[in-house]
């Protein structure tokens, strides 16, 4: 009989997964959850609002290439700023969601994922005494009729585009056409 109890059980186990893991201290609002760059100096920022139903990961790409350079956390109804970014041109991506990973830096499943278009060339002003002023980027996040960044549903294909840069895609001959 003592060897019928532990079949039981790994068979229960093998029949009911074990809850997920879920983070046990949430990041403050503007922690930078991945960094991979060395920035400092630059003058520049992005600031982002969270208007949006939950909490949010943004992620700071390189525009040409789609390089992550900056992963931040955004709490729901807040204001989140990241300073240090050189000029240069940049995409923004977020997803929103409320339940982090045990890890505490992405969403096992969220409401809600969207890029920004890319950003216009950040570039700072230098005065005509030398001094150089910074650049703001700003987004917000939260529903807007026709707003220009659409929200995407929970589908696993949306989720790995939100993570993975996108690779572009060879022209097509005329010929093929």
């Amino acid at each position: 009989m003592a060897f019928v109890i532990p079949i039981l059980a790994l068979a229960a186990a093998q029949t009911y997964p074990a809850a997920e893991s879920a983070c046990l201290v949430s990041p403050l609002n503007g922690q930078v959850l991945e960094d991979r760059v060395d920035w400092l100096g630059s003058p520049n920022a992005v600031e982002v609002q969270n208007g949006s139903r939950g909490n949010a990961i943004v992620k700071i790409r390189e525009a040409g290439t789609g390089k992550l350079l900056v992963t931040i956390f955004v709490l729901k109804n807040e204001t989140a700023r990241y300073d240090g970014i050189p000029d240069g041109a940049y995409t923004l991506q977020y997803a929103i969601g409320d339940r982090l990973n045990a890890r505490c830096t992405n969403f096992p499943r969220f409401d809600s994922i969207g890029e920004f278009p890319p950003s216009t060339a950040l570039v700072g002003d230098v005065s005509a005494a030398g001094e150089k002023h910074s650049r703001v980027l700003r987004y917000t996040l939260f529903p807007v009729p026709g707003g220009n960044a659409p929200a995407s549903p929970d589908r696993s294909a949306s989720r790995r585009r939100a993570h993975r840069p996108q690779r572009p895609r060879a022209p097509v001959p005329a010929s093929a056409a």
